[in-house]
């Protein structure tokens, strides 16, 4: 049984636009999971009781949510892109490749 080292869910440190989020597009879904989770779990927490500083955190762990969504939907749209380019480039050529087979015929 292989056991993995928990990993808590990454934390502003002392300003709001300090925080380093991942890169590769596993680290940025395992990350969102994380950070969903404690979102959950704070709203949970609010629930039973007003706390301002719950609040705030809540407040700050939904921004990281919102800028891991968009980092996700950055990287479907680079990649779709990115394949689209490949798919177009490669269909240009069989073109190419057509055109020239003709004309040596």
């Amino acid at each position: 049984m292989l056991v993995d080292r928990y990993v808590p869910p990454l934390k502003p440190v002392s300003s709001r636009w300090s925080l380093e989020l991942p890169d590769s597009p596993p680290a940025i879904e395992e990350e969102l999971r994380k950070q969903e989770s404690l979102l959950n779990h704070l709203h949970e927490e609010l629930m039973r009781m007003n706390d301002l500083a719950k609040e705030e955190q809540l407040w700050e762990v939904q921004r990281v949510v919102t800028q891991l969504k968009r980092k996700v939907n950055h990287s479907v749209n680079v990649t779709s892109v990115t394949f689209c380019l490949y798919y177009y480039q490669c269909s240009f050529f069989i073109v190419e490749w057509t055109e020239l087979a003709q004309s040596l015929t």
